[in-house]
């Protein structure tokens, strides 16, 4: 199921969905899934899942590497 209603989602949730959605594009894939939302926060602009990451034990390099 694709997400369709923008107002059940904060900003940078949806920001992250409609960001993901470009990673089904580039893996050539049909189905939105979990790991291309996660790749998009991975990839996001603010950084805000990368630094959370980072204080925790997660290498974020090899966890983006691992979805590539």
């Amino acid at each position: 199921m694709q997400p369709s209603d923008p107002n059940q989602f904060t900003e940078k949730a949806w920001d992250a969905i409609v960001s993901s959605q470009e990673g089904v594009r580039r893996f050539r894939q049909q189905q939105l899934e979990v790991e291309h939302v996660i790749i998009a926060l991975l990839e996001g602009q603010d950084g805000t899942a990368p630094t959370i990451l980072n204080q925790s034990v997660f290498d974020t390099v090899a966890l983006f590497q691992q979805g590539e």
